[in-house]
């Protein structure tokens, strides 16, 4: 089972609280939809909405659950390259093939379709992807925030040790996709795209064929939202030095001009 049409499809993804919420916002304002008017609405932790399509983020919790029932549908000690089940695979391309009927040019935004991205690989062979990073201590730190604010939602809740368990899976599959197909894979630390966003959806034009207007992602995004701590206590040397190699695998293979001159490999550090 596979779409055989001109349609160009895009996913966006990245670990959780890595902006990728963001970033589906940002390429909607500059042309590509996003969803097919059934968007899951603002929450908390993201109060300019989420940036998902309902179905397509129903589908992974559902599959998450039935894979491992204590994920809570978004956090698995599950290895990475999960799989659909024959109906959810069914599932998977009505919902491809129905916005394909409707948009020449569309994407979805789900950290959670890293976890599934072989699958719809193998529904979609010419899908269009594009991932971004931040830093592990920010990502963990800002997961562990959360966690702190939402005491009474069970669904915010994570340990320290699931957190850097699931920036680890994600990333470390996020460098995999982007070597195994350099083509059809973008990835951009999340700091880059908010400082050269005009370079940023330059690069997406060109590497998609996609005509996709600028517009500033400066007036999408809360620095508030992005501020992370400048001293992480959550982390011990030998795990800072295993994660700090990971990132800078993913800064060395990430769709940046300038980055290793600037040295600028994650979020900006704002508190």
């Amino acid at each position: 089972m596979t779409t055989t049409n001109t349609n160009t499809v895009v996913c966006i993804s990245g670990m959780h609280r890595s902006g990728t919420s963001l970033f589906a916002n940002w390429l909607q304002s500059c042309g590509l939809v996003i969803g097919d008017g059934n968007l899951n609405g603002p929450t908390p932790a993201n109060p300019k909405g989420n940036w998902e399509d309902a179905d397509f983020t129903a589908l992974h919790k559902s599959a998450l659950l039935r894979i491992d029932p204590d994920s809570k549908g978004w956090q698995t000690a599950e290895p990475g390259r999960l799989r659909f089940s024959e109906s959810e695979r069914e599932t998977a391309l009505a919902y491809v093939q129905k916005r394909n009927q409707k948009f020449k040019s569309w994407g979805w935004k789900d950290p959670r379709s890293l976890l599934f991205l072989d699958e719809w690989l193998s529904l979609v062979p010419d899908l269009k992807i594009v991932l971004t990073w931040r830093p592990a201590d920010e990502v963990v730190n800002s997961l562990l925030r959360r966690a702190e604010r939402r005491k009474d939602v069970d669904n915010a809740q994570i340990s320290s040790s699931m957190a850097m368990r699931l920036w680890q899976t994600h990333n470390e599959l996020a460098r995999a996709y982007k070597r195994a197909y350099p083509k059809n894979v973008l990835l951009f630390p999340l700091a880059y795209v908010i400082e050269n966003d005009a370079a940023t959806i330059k690069r997406i034009n060109e590497a998609f064929t996609l005509e996709l207007k600028y517009s500033p992602i400066a007036t999408l995004y809360d620095e508030k939202a992005l501020a992370s701590s400048k001293t992480p206590i959550w982390l011990n040397v030998s795990t800072r030095f295993m994660y700090s190699n990971l990132e800078r695998e993913l800064a060395s293979i990430s769709d940046t001009n300038d980055i290793a001159q600037s040295g600028k490999t994650g979020s900006p550090s704002r508190t």
